[in-house]
């Protein structure tokens, strides 16, 4: 459920289509400055706990993206 959730804000974020080579620094610097400035679920900012887990769920993306294209 948590990756399901992580997978729309990011697409949110990004637009519906996002691909591999598009995802660099300035891409993952973006969607932390969209978490921390335009994510407010329920109105509220969230909590560093919260960037934290959609941060991981990111990471763990991205690298089983990578080790499936080696």
């Amino acid at each position: 459920v948590k990756s399901r959730l992580s997978m729309r804000i990011l697409k949110d974020y990004a637009g519906e289509m996002v691909t591999l080579d598009q995802i660099d620094g300035d891409f993952c610097r973006g969607y932390i400055t969209y978490l921390l400035t335009e994510y407010h679920p329920k109105g509220k900012d969230i909590s560093n706990y919260t960037l934290h887990n959609y941060y991981r769920a990111l990471n763990g993306a991205l690298n089983s993206a990578v080790r499936r294209k080696r």
